[in-house]
This record gives C-alpha cells, structure tokens and sequence, in this order.
C-alpha cells in the first residue's frame, strides 16, 4: 500500500492507494494539529493496511530530506516519518514539484483554457499555485520525450508594482508586512488583503462595506455581484 500526502499551510490531504486505485482519502485543517505526525496516527487508526512506500509533498524548500514550512510552524523531516510509519521508503518532495509531475499524465479533458496562447509542443511547461502562498515550479522537456522537474520559491520574490493602483496596494501592505512579496498579493491571505485596501478606498469616498476576513467568503460575494 501507498501512503501519499499534500502537507499545506491551511491544510493537510492524506489518501492509500493500491498500485492502481484510490483506496481512501482524508482532509485535515493543518493548524488543528502540532505535527505532521499527529495528523498520520489520526488517519492510520481507521486504515490499517501495511504501508510499504509514503511520499509526501510539502509547502517548503526541501534540504537535506527536511522542510520547515513556510506559513506553518511544522519542520517535517524524513527520518522522523520513518521511524513513525517504520519504513525506510518515505520521500519528501517539494509540493509544486508533485503537482508538476503529474502534469505530463493530464488529458486535454482536465484543462481549462483562460487564455489562448500560442500552441505547439515540446516548449517548457510553468505551474503557478495560489492557496496559503504562492507555489511555483516548471517543467523542461528532455529529447526521450520525459521532463525534467524544478521546484521554485518564486513566490518570494519583490512584489513590483506597475500602474498607480498597484503602487497604493504596495503602500498599504507596506503598513503590515517589512516586505511585500509576490504571494503577499497572490494568495487566499492576500485575497483578504486586497480586499482590505479597495474596503479602505471605499470607506474614504464615503462608501460602507462590511468587513471581511476570510477568502472563500470574498470569492462567493465575488461570483454573486454582492459586493463592489
């Protein structure tokens, strides 16, 4: 049996499979729980098939076999999760790195065109992932036709402003972080912010909106045309 796992800042995925199907999966909000760890023992104690091999893909820079997350206070580290599932075939990978090697397996059917590029085969292949951060990796083709995977943490890089809207965004954020990176802006965090600093604009000219704190919720009133 497989153990795989999506260890995230927001949330953890835990799912078994055979050497073929999905046997079960789980979620876990992340912050509920002081460890990877704890959160396995929880998933383990109603599933227990044998785990031969576990991989887990993780929010992080991985080095030396260990991550410290970078929007939780979690250090996961190979050698902890063997001796907790004692096996000695456990991975630790970059967690765009797993979303871009399955990239390659995808059908045409699993993508959804947001806008038309130019089409051709065999060019370089970019993965862009907002959730808690801003997750980044790319794929370079090889000439036996497999592709070479990168992990990035691109996501950290300056936030550069380029008209007089996004100047004021910089300005505003400025007020709450030291420094203003990508994924302060290009996240479900910095949804939130964003929200905040055209709520502020609004309140200056007079305009009232209720205050709100969470992503998912910004979204909805978003998709329902119930708040400018």
């Amino acid at each position: 049996m497989i153990l795989a796992g999506d260890i995230g800042g927001t949330k953890v995925n835990l799912a078994l499979f055979d050497s073929s199907t999905r046997i079960t999966q789980k979620r876990y909000e992340s912050r509920d729980f002081s460890s990877i760890e704890k959160i396995l023992d929880d998933f383990l104690k109603d599933n227990e098939s044998t785990i031969e091999k576990a991989c887990f893909g993780v929010a992080g820079q991985v080095t030396n076999e260990k991550c410290s997350l970078t929007n939780l206070s979690w250090q996961v580290e190979v050698e902890c999760l063997k001796k907790h599932l004692g096996i000695d075939a456990v991975w630790l990978i970059n967690d765009l790195a797993a979303t871009a090697c399955a990239i390659p397996f995808l059908s045409p059917e699993d993508f959804e065109v947001i806008q038309i590029g130019a089409s051709g085969s065999g060019g370089r292949i970019s993965v862009v992932s907002a959730g808690t951060g801003l997750g980044q990796a790319f794929l370079i083709p090889e000439r036996n036709g497999k592709f070479i995977v990168m992990d990035s943490e691109g996501g950290h890089c300056d936030f550069s402003p380029r008209n007089s809207v996004e100047a004021e965004l910089l300005f505003f954020l400025q007020k709450k972080y030291s420094r203003v990176s990508i994924e302060r802006v290009l996240s479900g965090p910095g949804l939130s912010d964003i929200y905040g600093f055209f709520k502020s604009i609004a309140n200056e000219e007079g305009e009232a909106i209720e205050p709100v704190d969470f992503p998912a919720t910004i979204v909805e009133r978003a998709i329902a045309k119930t708040s400018p």
